[in-house]
């Protein structure tokens, strides 16, 4: 072998022997890149910090005065759990093993908030009008953003993309913070002295299926197609690396901006709802931390704004498919139909992160303000002709922006046949009356209305529906309801039992009146009740223009409630006196049956009891050689109530 040779061998090997030291010396002791200087703390949560270290080695960590030392398993991962504090820091934590250390320094312990989507969200402050302005002034060092950098991975990975660390919202750094996301923290810092954290993954022109991990997406998710081969549009894809490293980090909640990539067609912005509540519920459970808050950005108008109503329906159904999550339970909607541009990504970020701002304070911090403009509830066609509607979240009233008259922009009505046409509204009250009765060249009269909708338009730039607050109202379809109707009514639970606390829900169109068991009550309510004693509930709604014509909805809750005592006389000493709770929804007569332990019917009593009051029943023990007998009360052939009694 030559000299030459043999030099590069021996470099080979030694360079195979340092770079095993290397790796074993990085292997010692390793952190997250979540756990950086400066990094804010989930506040009133215990708190884990997790890395890798050698093999089954002690780890010590310290924070905030609490010391947590763990060893580590036999593929080096060890985690140590802090108990939940308070708002507070600078704080420093130290982590060692062996004679091997890390230090991070300037932690807060504040409220996390997960800010994800595609470009909207990540949209930096460095591109707004303002952004100049905000350089000059921020200087709030309890705003704190990690940025996490775009990536993809076909399967779950433990780390994330790139290095990433948590920068204060100062003059050096806040230009490269998500701006919606900035402002979200700063309105959040105007109403409460906690340090705010913003995890900032967001990855722009993604859609939602590459958010969503394999189980979310379900068994077919190989098949699943998307209209092109963009990377960031396939799915799992953005989840496996920017999102699943992240699950174990307590959070106090997520704002999301998202929607612009699923809405190639109808089709794709039909499937985007199912999609997004499944998702919504998907990383809830990955957290684990039950319905922790998830609020969301409804797209804003978008592109050319026209003189006539269009039937175009792709992105006014994809903002319906958005709004239906509000079914799930700690859900909010920003609507930003009055903040929209003719580019996709309008510059007014600062109202968008006001916005969810107001809804974080309201469904995450249990303010009792009005955090939603109007949102639609029902209609009723009069006997004029003219559409009343029914809104929700009116706070302090309904009002027209911007127009003289009172005249509210943005109504559409279509008849049967699909002839769409502007239409007159104004404010009456807390309602809006809408119709049509103008001939011009855009604008044929259609006296029989059957579908009404507001601002379902993809840039509707006219419409100027808010409430008092300044919040818009939210986009809607609907058919025309005519004549009185109970829309539904109905009991929270399926299997109520004495005691329980549950719900009455109903909706009612075309009624003056509408009252519960007597009570008059809203048009549209749900109410909180405790099934003790009213287990009938009769609700009677009566036509605004026709007091005699009515409509009755009935539920009735068959429970226990009332008592009477079962006593056993003979032998003696018998038994001590056994109460039994039933009810009946009407006057009748309740049977009793006395079983001894073989099953034998020893006797059967019946009285004429009624829904209420005590009630005694004797009977004697019979023969049971095992002094155990059964009874049960019956009422029409159902079973109110059975039990085993042990006389002794």
């Amino acid at each position: 072998m030559n000299p030459a040779a043999k030099f590069a061998a021996i470099l080979i090997i030694v360079l195979f022997f340092l770079e095993g030291a290397i790796s074993t010396t990085f292997a010692q002791l390793c952190l997250p890149q979540i756990f950086g200087n400066g990094m804010v703390l989930q506040r009133n949560h215990v708190i884990p910090i997790w890395g890798k270290a050698c093999p089954e080695n002690t780890v010590t960590v310290s924070l905030a005065g609490f010391i947590r030392s763990v060893n580590a398993d036999a593929e080096g991962n060890w985690q140590v759990k802090f108990p939940s504090m308070e708002a507070g820091g600078p704080y420093i934590m130290t982590v060692s093993t062996g004679s091997q250390q890390q230090t991070r320094t300037d932690i807060y312990i504040g409220d996390v908030w997960l800010a994800s989507g595609q470009s909207n969200m990540e949209f930096p402050v460095c591109a707004l009008k303002e952004s100049a302005s905000i350089r000059t002034t921020a200087n709030d060092q309890k705003i704190r953003q990690f940025k996490v950098h775009e990536g993809l991975a076909n399967n779950p990975s433990d780390e994330l993309p790139l290095v990433s660390t948590w920068t204060p919202a100062t003059t050096c750094y806040v230009w490269n913070f998500t701006a919606v996301g900035y402002y979200f923290a700063y309105y959040l810092r105007q109403n409460y002295d906690i340090p705010i954290g913003i995890i900032n993954t967001s990855y722009s022109g993604s859609r939602i299926e590459a958010w969503m991990s394999n189980n979310m997406l379900g068994p077919d998710v190989a098949r699943i197609k998307t209209p092109d081969d963009t990377p960031q549009h396939q799915p799992t894809v953005v989840f496996n690396k920017m999102l699943y490293p992240l699950t174990k980090y307590p959070i106090k909640g997520i704002i999301w901006y998202q929607g612009e990539s699923n809405i190639n067609n109808v089709t794709d912005a039909l499937d985007y709802g199912n999609l997004f509540k499944t998702m919504i519920n998907g990383w809830r459970s990955l957290w684990n931390d039950g319905d922790i808050p998830f609020l969301w950005v409804q797209l804003p108008g978008y592109g050319h704004v026209y003189d006539q109503p269009q039937t175009l329906n792709v992105w006014p159904q994809l903002r319906a498919e958005q709004t239906s999550a509000l079914s799930l339970p700690n859900t909010g909607e920003a609507v930003t139909i009055d903040i929209g541009a003719v580019d996709i990504h309008p510059p007014d970020k600062q109202d968008v992160g006001y916005r969810l701002s107001l809804i974080a304070r309201k469904i995450a911090y249990g303010e009792n303000i009005v955090s939603s403009g109007p949102r639609y509830v029902n209609n009723f066609l009069r006997a004029d002709g003219k559409i009343e509607i029914d809104f929700t979240d009116v706070g302090g009233g309904l009002k027209a922006k911007d127009t003289q008259g009172g005249r509210v922009n943005g109504f559409a009505i279509a008849d049967k046949n699909n002839n769409l046409v502007w239409a007159n509204a104004v404010i009456e009250g807390n309602k809006v009356i809408v119709w049509n009765d103008a001939v011009t060249k855009w604008n044929n009269a259609i006296s029989n209305p059957e579908i009404i909708r507001y601002a379902w338009e993809y840039n509707p730039a006219t419409a100027n529906l808010y409430n008092a607050e300044d919040l818009p109202a939210a986009p809607f379809m609907a058919k025309v309801n005519r004549g009185l109707r109970i829309m539904f009514f109905r009991l929270g639970s399926k299997t109520p039992q004495i005691g329980e606390s549950t719900t009455l829900s109903w909706r009612v169109y075309g009624a003056t009146t509408v009252s519960l068991n007597g009570i008059q009550v809203d048009t549209s309510s749900t109410i909180k009740i405790q099934l003790e004693k009213t287990n009938i509930y009769r609700l009677i709604a009566e036509n605004r223009y026709n007091a005699s014509e009515k409509d009755t909805a009935l539920i009735n809750v068959v429970i226990p409630t009332s008592e009477f005592i079962l006593k056993q006389n003979y032998p003696n000493p018998c038994n001590p006196q056994t109460t039994i709770n039933y009810s009946l929804p009407e006057d009748g007569k309740v049977q009793i049956k006395v079983f001894d332990a073989l099953g034998r019917k020893i006797v059967t009593l019946l009285d004429d009891f009624v829904g209420s009051g005590n009630h005694s029943i004797d009977w004697n023990g019979g023969d049971s050689a095992s002094g155990m007998y059964f009874y049960s009360l019956t009422f029409k052939g159902q079973t109110l109530y059975k039990k085993m009694l042990l006389l002794k």
